[in-house]
């Protein structure tokens, strides 16, 4: 953070020949104060320095996202290292103009003036030490919070990472094995085929499948909708019906070739995924509503079956988002 402050010069103890006054203990008590001035000075520089290098190092850890909170806190960091570093050209250059006062007032050998201008160095510098001094204990746990910040980062990164991996085998079997693929993030308004919101999970799930379908143009699949427990099951098949045609029309209308879609069927609560137990049971009120409501909306699902497969040639595209 820090740039070297120039010794001092060593002109302290000169008085002029033929002065009155003794200068001899002012200048001495003035060497002191300068030298315990210099050695805290340097003991900031360096750990500005260590300050700075570990910033610098921290910010240049690969993989780190602009708009996440690590990259957002260097940036702040760095525009905080400019002030601290202005702040301490202010203290260097505090320190050398007072220097040069104190030693031409010894030059000129008169003990008032000499006392003026060291009082007046010793306030400004004093200040000025406390000043910059105030700032390493803060840094030191900004970059603490910045150390948590990216350790945070890359282990989200390394979980999200193997979770894209474990998804993009799942729709590869779908696609060259025929395994069924559930789409268990597709959400429908309660009671209704009208799909959430468009920056919705479900929306956001459908726009993957939508990609990941037309990289293959061998692949042709039927379209299944499931439903829950809770409606009776005439209600269940029919609501479930109308959802599969509107997940096959928000597929084509999304650019997949209505030729791809060999089915869109519904088929009501037939085939549970999740244990869920019947709406009324002793079971279903003894359960945590949360916990009851994330089994059904697994069975609440989509399901997408390959007719016509995809050739095993085609696995590194289909696994590649």
């Amino acid at each position: 953070m820090c740039r070297s402050i120039s010794p001092y010069i060593a002109v302290l103890g000169l008085v002029v020949a033929g002065c009155k006054d003794d200068l001899r203990p002012m200048t001495a008590e003035w060497n002191t104060v300068t030298a315990k001035w210099q050695t805290r000075a340097d003991a900031l520089k360096a750990s500005g320095l260590d300050q700075t290098q570990k910033l610098s190092a921290l910010c240049a850890t690969a993989g780190l996202d602009p708009g996440n909170v690590a990259a957002k806190t260097c940036a702040g960091l760095k525009e905080t290292q400019l002030t601290d570093q202005a702040q301490f050209d202010t203290l260097r250059s505090s320190m050398a103009r007072h220097q040069a006062e104190v030693a031409k007032a010894i030059k000129r050998g008169k003990g008032p003036e000499v006392s003026a201008a060291m009082e007046a160095a010793k306030g400004e510098v004093t200040a000025l030490l406390g000043r910059v001094s105030d700032k390493g204990e803060p840094r030191d746990e900004a970059l603490k919070s910045l150390q948590a910040a990216v350790t945070s980062e890359l282990e989200a990164a390394k979980v999200a990472a193997i979770a894209a991996e474990a998804k993009a085998e799942l729709w590869r079997q779908a696609a060259v094995d025929r395994k069924p693929l559930e789409l268990t993030d597709v959400r429908f308004t309660k009671g209704t085929a009208e799909l959430e919101a468009p920056d919705s999970v479900a929306q956001s799930q459908l726009q993957e499948f939508k990609v990941w379908a037309n990289r293959c143009p061998e692949l042709r699949f039927t379209i299944t909708s499931h439903e829950s427990k809770e409606l009776a099951a005439a209600e269940a098949m029919k609501l479930t019906r109308k959802r599969a045609v509107a997940v096959e029309k928000f597929l084509v209308d999304n650019g997949v070739a209505a030729s791809k879609i060999v089915r869109a069927s519904g088929n009501g609560s037939k085939t549970q995924i999740a244990d869920e137990p019947a709406p009324a049971s002793a079971a279903a009120r003894a359960m945590n509503p949360e916990e009851l409501e994330a089994l059904r909306n697994k069975n609440r699902r989509i399901t997408i079956q390959a007719v016509d497969v995809c050739p095993e040639v085609l696995r590194g595209e289909l696994v590649r988002q």
